[in-house]
């Protein structure tokens, strides 16, 4: 019984590196790593690690930027519709009200 576990613990460490080198290889032509790094050696800038924590908080961000973004265009919009179906022109909001 131990035999066997230990052989399928072997089994099981060499799928997992497998897998592990195969997903590596993966990544480095899906993001064509290599290519990238030689253009930056021909500018000569450096290509450093980052965190990839720091990397998802930092888009995380810009998410959410870009999304109030939409949201308050969306809401100028649908001010702007309100407002027309009141009857209410542009002019009439940009101006004080003692001028019209």
């Amino acid at each position: 019984m131990v035999k066997a576990r230990t052989g399928m613990t072997k089994l099981v460490k060499n799928w997992a590196l497998k897998f592990g080198v195969d997903l590596w290889e993966f990544g480095h032509q899906f993001t064509k790593m290599n290519q990238i790094q030689n253009k930056y050696q021909k500018t000569h800038l450096d290509v450093i690690r980052k965190d990839g924590l720091i990397l998802v908080r930092e888009l995380a961000a810009e998410v959410k930027n870009h999304m109030d973004f939409k949201i308050n265009a969306v809401m100028v919009s649908n001010t702007f519709l309100f407002l027309q179906l009141l009857g209410i022109t542009w002019s009439q909001m940009t101006l004080p009200l003692q001028y019209q």
